[in-house]
Order: structure tokens, then sequence, then C-alpha cells
């Protein structure tokens, strides 16, 4: 699997705590496994995918949560931009 951070940036959780964020380019989504799911929900793809990535506002460099897969970078950095209320601050690179 190929993976890889492609965008870092901060945002203001609950309005206060300076939190780090991140979309990770992966060549993989992984699907649920689940049988009651459709194929396209259930198998894992191959392709081009993005994930967003959560970190503690605590703890710098811990993982808290992410979500994806996204098919695109514009449709995750609009899921940030939603997710976070706008506090989003990318780095730039």
């Amino acid at each position: 699997m190929n993976r890889s951070i492609i965008k870092e940036g901060t945002w203001l959780y609950d309005n206060k705590a300076l939190s780090k964020i991140a979309i990770e380019y992966r060549d993989i989504a992984y699907g649920s496994g689940d049988y009651e799911d459709s194929v396209e929900v259930s198998e894992d793809r191959l392709g081009e995918f993005f994930y967003i990535i959560f970190y503690s506002p605590a703890e710098k460099d811990r993982i808290v949560s992410e979500t994806g897969p996204f098919g695109s970078l514009l449709e995750a950095e609009a899921h940030c931009v939603n997710t976070t209320n706008g506090t989003i601050n990318w780095q730039s690179k």
C-alpha cells in the first residue's frame, strides 16, 4: 500500500484548541467487510483515495480519528472546511 501525507494544517477544536489535521493519499480504499453492505462498500478497492486524519489537541502526534475515503483531493478539502467550521489553516509546502 502506498500512502503519503500530501497536505497538513491546523484547525480550532471547539473553537479554542489548536489541533493538527492532515490529508493522506492512499492507493487503496478499505472495505467494511460486512456481507450486508453493497460490494462497493464491503470490498477493498484499488485506486486513488484521500483520507482526513485528525490529531489530538493535547498530544500533537496522536491520531484520534480519520475519515474517508474521498475520491478527490478537492472533495477531501471541502469536507475538512465543513468539519472544522472553516477554522482550518493549511501549511504551505
